[in-house]
């Protein structure tokens, strides 16, 4: 059996910055276009959106995890001084028991765990709350990751507007946007579950429609 990447559990940060970040661009690039906007004005506005999105981006996913500390230490705290050992081991004994031990089994397992004050808080806070302790570099990482997934999800739209302009740089922002957006949805599968396909037409389609909803507000706020 290979190991597990450390970095599995970062999937769904990475994929909800790119996702975010092209989708958001994507869609404003369009708008631009089909509003008859000049290169430049379309490469200040991307890339102003790139930096404020991927900045909003990072902030949220601070403030998300943040707030998940915060839940695990007030659980935490509730666990440890509210809660009398008797009814601990009741609450645990319900946990286990659903994985079909047997009684002297169940008995002997509560016992070891509750041995130790801190083992026994702590998987009940894990197995009962079904939360985990999160460390301030785990909050700092998440923060980056998804800031940094979403400014390079920004940036790729604009790629061929450096190169050329109108709606042959559009062709290609979009054709480059959807292929990946495909990628990252059959990556997200492939990473963990379900058909790659599937997955990848799934998160293909929802960015795209999201997208076009830009340039069909574009195309009736033109510039003439």
């Amino acid at each position: 059996m290979g190991e597990i990447s450390p970095w599995i559990k970062y999937i769904s940060d990475i994929i909800l910055g790119m996702q975010d970040g092209i989708v958001t661009v994507l869609g404003l690039t369009l708008g631009l276009v089909f509003a008859n906007s000049p290169v430049n004005i379309i490469l200040v506005a991307g890339l102003s959106t790139a930096f404020a999105e991927s900045i909003s981006m990072g902030g949220v996913a601070f403030t998300s995890t943040v707030a998940k500390r915060d839940e695990y230490l007030k659980i935490k705290k509730m666990v440890k001084s509210e809660i009398e050992l008797n009814i601990k081991k009741e609450h645990l004994t319900k946990i286990y028991r659903k994985y079909g031990l047997g009684e002297n089994t169940l008995n002997s397992l509560i016992e070891l765990i509750s041995a130790n004050g801190n083992v026994l808080d702590n998987v009940i806070i894990s197995e009962g709350y079904n939360i985990e302790q999160i460390d301030t570099k785990q909050i700092y990482k998440d923060t980056v990751i998804v800031g940094l997934s979403s400014f390079i999800g920004c940036i790729i739209p604009l790629i061929p507007f450096f190169f050329t302009g109108g709606r042959a740089a559009l062709l290609l922002s979009f054709t480059i946007s959807a292929f990946l957006l495909f990628f990252i949805g059959a990556y997200k599968a492939y990473s963990l579950v379900g058909k790659w396909y599937v997955s990848g037409l799934q998160i293909m389609l929802i960015g795209l429609l999201s997208a076009i909803v830009g340039g069909f507000i574009g195309s009736i706020l033109k510039i003439k």
